[in-house]
């Protein structure tokens, strides 16, 4: 049987994971945290890459970049531009063939139509409204652009004590009707499997031309 002081070590310690996934920081974000998103996130970004099918000349947006692993492989599709935000100090700033932006994801420094395609891997969870985040990613599409979005599901993320600290537990509908009132429909839908995180979602949108 675990002691009171152990199960107390133990939620602060998931309190404390919970805090640098959501915004890494010092040291321990640079040099652990940033890292282990890439090994974590292998398979979602996989599966992103999949849903955005990216072509050679577009202008895409990664918001929530994290260790940099997915705008990695976007470089190499040789974009006509690349850009990453992030909130965190502490992951890359520097990232061949892409530019980094420090920004929030609902106000984003870039012009109406500048991208042709965004995409974000596991950030939605901390996103306190979506509305105001979605409504930023269809302004800056052009009309046709794509969003991908991947994530996990409430029922995946409750297997994980951490989600108690600042995680929303945004469902598969709540970000649909949120894509739908900016604008973007919702096109293909994936799912994904695998370890840590067990299972995982993919929704492709496109922006109206209206």
């Amino acid at each position: 049987m675990r002691v009171d002081g152990e199960g107390r070590g133990l939620s602060l310690f998931a309190r404390y994971l919970a805090r640098q996934f959501a915004e890494p920081s010092g040291l321990i974000g640079r040099l652990v945290i940033a890292p282990w998103l890439n090994r974590i996130g292998r398979r979602l970004n996989a599966l992103a890459l999949k849903l955005l099918a990216p072509q050679p000349g577009e202008r895409s947006l990664e918001v929530g970049y994290g260790g940099g692993g997915l705008l990695r492989r976007l470089a190499r599709l040789r974009p006509a531009r690349l850009v990453g935000v992030d909130v965190s100090a502490a992951v890359p700033r520097q990232i061949a063939g892409a530019e980094l932006v420090r920004a929030e994801a609902a106000a984003l420094p870039f012009a109406d139509r500048s991208f042709d395609a965004v995409v974000s891997v596991s950030v939605l969870h901390f996103w306190l409204r979506l509305e105001p985040v979605l409504a930023e990613f269809g302004r800056v599409l052009r009309a046709g652009g794509r969003l991908v979005l991947v994530f996990e599901p409430p029922e995946a993320l409750r297997r994980w004590a951490g989600h108690r600290h600042g995680f929303q537990l945004w469902s598969e509908a709540d970000v649909v009707a949120a894509a739908a009132a900016s604008g973007l429909a919702l096109e293909e839908r994936r799912q994904g499997s695998g370890r840590k995180p067990d299972f995982f979602v993919g929704l492709r949108f496109r922006k109206g031309a209206g």
